[in-house]
């Protein structure tokens, strides 16, 4: 199934959380280069066969103790 969401381009992915999760670490690697990740994602509102919102911790793993990173909140939509 193709799911699309704001400042990306389409992908095809097996399911929403799939796609959320591609779209999370795309913006962890805008963001904080080669090295960023989606650390944590979860689901904030299910708008069923429309798509989702989620959140998202991103950043880079931490180093000597130190968490870099951010939450990212945004949507992803089911395209038909």
């Amino acid at each position: 199934m193709k799911y699309t969401c704001e400042g990306f381009a389409a992908i095809d992915a097996a399911n929403i959380v799939h796609a959320a999760r591609i779209f999370a670490n795309r913006v962890a690697h805008q963001k904080y280069g080669p090295k960023g990740r989606c650390r944590k994602l979860r689901v904030q509102t299910d708008r069923g066969t429309r798509g989702a919102s989620f959140e998202a911790f991103v950043g880079i793993p931490p180093a000597d103790g130190d968490e870099v990173g951010e939450t990212y909140c945004f949507t992803v939509l089911v395209l038909r």
